[in-house]
C-alpha cells in the first residue's frame, strides 16, 4: 500500500500540468536581492527588453554599501528566452516555506507582472531549495553578472527605495 502512494506522489510530481499563465503578456520582472552587510544585486526588465541592473557591495573606506547602474536591453531572442523559462518553471505558481530566516541569511525577491494582472512576488530564503525558483534566480543573476562587465552608467552610495523610472510603484 506504501508503495502505491508513492507512486502516486511521484506521478503528480513528474507531470506537471501545462501552466495556463501566458509569460509573453510580461509587463516587468524584477529581481530584489540585496543583503544590507554584503551587498548584491537588482535587476530591473520591462517588456520592451531594456534593463536595468544595479549592484551593490561595500567599498573600504565609505559608509554603507556603494552602487553601479548598468543599462542594457535584452533582443527579441533573449526576451523568448525569459519568457520559456518562466513557463518552464511555472513561475506563478511556486510556493515556498515562510520561516524566520538565519542570521544575515539572503532572501531574494522575484515580481512578475504581466499586463492587466497584479504582480506576483515570490520570495526565497537563500538556504532553502527550490528547483523552479532557483532557476529563474540563477538566469537572473547571469544577466546581472553580464551587465557588471560594461561601463556603469552611474556610481553612488546604495539606496534601497531607488528604483529606475517606470518601477516605482
Amino acid at each position: 500500500m506504501r508503495w502505491i502512494a508513492a507512486c502516486i506522489v511521484l506521478a503528480a510530481f513528474q507531470d506537471k500540468e501545462p501552466s495556463r499563465t501566458d509569460y509573453t503578456k510580461l509587463e516587468k520582472l524584477v529581481l530584489r536581492d540585496v543583503q544590507g552587510l554584503f551587498g548584491g544585486q537588482d535587476f530591473y526588465l520591462k517588456k520592451d527588453g531594456t534593463l536595468t541592473v544595479v549592484i551593490a557591495k561595500p567599498v573600504e573606506g565609505k559608509p554603507g554599501l556603494q552602487a553601479s547602474e548598468y543599462a542594457s536591453k535584452l533582443d527579441e531572442k533573449e526576451m523568448a528566452a525569459l519568457i520559456e523559462l518562466l513557463k518552464k518553471h511555472d513561475f506563478v505558481s511556486i510556493r515556498t516555506q515562510k520561516r524566520p530566516g538565519v542570521p544575515d541569511e539572503a532572501h531574494p525577491e522575484i515580481t512578475l507582472r504581466l499586463e492587466k494582472q497584479a504582480a506576483c512576488t515570490i520570495r526565497k530564503w537563500a538556504n532553502e531549495e527550490h528547483p523552479d525558483f532557483d532557476a529563474i534566480y540563477k538566469a537572473l543573476l547571469d544577466r546581472c553578472t553580464a551587465a557588471a562587465k560594461t561601463k556603469a552608467v552611474r556610481e553612488e552610495k546604495y539606496d534601497y527605495a531607488w528604483r529606475p523610472k517606470g518601477f516605482e510603484e
